[in-house]
C-alpha cells in the first residue's frame, strides 16, 4: 500500500511474519525511541488491505490498523536482525588479501570489509565488531547508541 509516495506496511504483518521472536512491547519501544510515525489504516486502506491479506482482515480491527513506512520497517529489521559472530571455520574461509574497504553513512558512519568470495551472502564483515553481514543487513548496520530519525 502506498501513502504519499512511499510503500507502507501493516506492523501486524511486520511483528508476525518477520519479526517473530521480537516482543510487541520491545518494538513499540524501539518504534517510539526512533521517533518514527505510525499512521492509521483510513477505511478505504483497511478494505484493502483485508482482499490482500486474509491473516490481517480475520485477526484485527483494520480501522484501527497501525502502518509504518517501508523504510522504517527496514531500518527496524536492520537493527534487530540476527548478526554473524565471527567464528574460527569463518575465518577460514576469508582472505584477507582480497578485502575491499567499504562504509556506510546510513544511522551513523560504520567501516568494513568486503570479501567479493566468500559464500553464502554475509560478505560485510564490520571492522568495529567483526561480525559478517548481508549488504543489505550492513547498512542498516550501526554502533551509534543515538539512533535518532533521520
Amino acid at each position: 500500500m502506498v501513502l504519499g509516495g512511499e510503500p507502507r506496511v501493516p506492523i501486524h504483518l511486520l511483528l508476525s511474519r518477520v519479526l517473530l521472536t521480537q516482543g510487541v512491547s520491545e518494538i513499540q519501544a524501539m518504534l517510539d525511541d526512533l521517533n518514527m510515525h505510525k499512521s492509521i489504516a483510513t477505511s478505504e486502506q483497511a478494505d484493502r488491505l483485508r482482499k490482500m491479506d486474509s491473516e490481517v482482515s480475520g485477526s484485527h480491527d483494520l480501522s484501527i490498523l497501525n502502518l509504518i513506512t517501508r523504510s522504517d520497517a527496514e531500518r527496524i529489521c536492520g537493527i534487530v536482525r540476527i548478526e554473524s559472530d565471527p567464528s574460527p571455520e569463518a575465518e577460514a574461509d576469508v582472505d584477507e588479501s582480497e578485502r575491499l574497504s567499504v562504509q556506510h553513512h546510513v544511522f551513523g558512519t560504520v567501516d568494513g570489509w568486503v570479501y567479493p568470495s566468500r559464500k553464502g551472502g554475509r560478505s560485510v564483515r564490520c571492522s568495529e565488531c567483526k561480525c559478517f553481514f548481508t549488504p543489505e543487513d550492513f547498512v542498516a548496520h550501526s554502533h551509534t547508541e543515538n539512533r535518532e530519525s533521520q
